[in-house]
């Protein structure tokens, strides 16, 4: 008889995607820590083998140093500057999940997608993952399996399609300032810090 209802890990699941998304989006990666145990145990094949909550979140934190960090964000969306393309790396759809009620797994296939890079294109690549339940809303244990090759080909095609379109949209709120300026020196209209 399995430990944990279907709906209880299912539930949890759907926490733990939300919780990944607002962690993402913001920049603390403890959000999404909390949805593991304190000794749980953390497999990334790009990056190593995480014993215990603590270490997940100091290692997501310096890999993930900037995605979704709203403020971080926009500066970096502001002067084009992106030198670490997988920071942007910050959106996670679950492509299919299966849930295994006696063992109290979840395997998982989530894309790991990159924010728009300003023409509506979406760049991703996708992950196999494998979770294990421990109870109380919580993971004792995450693997994920990718081939590294294709999350390097992802933002290798993403990068210049934001660079061209963080030029046009640079030069565009230019080109709008500049028009503005002359619409304003035309009529005669003082700008708000010029009163």
């Amino acid at each position: 008889m399995p430990r944990w209802s279907r709906e209880e890990i299912d539930d949890a699941f759907k926490k733990y995607q939300e919780a990944g998304l607002k962690a993402a989006r913001s920049g603390d990666w403890s959000i999404w820590g909390n949805m593991f145990t304190e000794n749980c145990t953390y497999i990334e094949r790009n990056l190593g083998e995480w014993a215990g909550r603590d270490a997940i979140v100091r290692n997501m934190s310096a890999v993930m140093h900037l995605s979704g960090n709203e403020e971080l964000a926009e500066e970096t969306r502001d002067n084009g500057v992106v030198s670490d393309p997988w920071v942007m790396c910050n959106q996670y759809p679950v492509e299919a999940y299966f849930i295994d009620e006696e063992r109290g797994w979840v395997w998982a296939l989530i894309w790991n997608r990159m924010d728009d890079p300003g023409d509506g294109s979406v760049h991703q690549s996708n992950c196999f993952n494998l979770f294990k339940y421990a109870g109380n809303g919580q993971f004792s244990y995450e693997e994920d399996v990718y081939n590294p090759q294709e999350f390097l080909d992802m933002m290798e095609r993403w990068l210049p399609v934001w660079n061209k379109h963080k030029e046009s949209a640079v030069a565009d709120t230019q080109r709008r300032a500049e028009q503005a300026a002359k619409a304003r020196e035309f009529a005669e209209i003082p700008l708000e810090s010029e009163k």
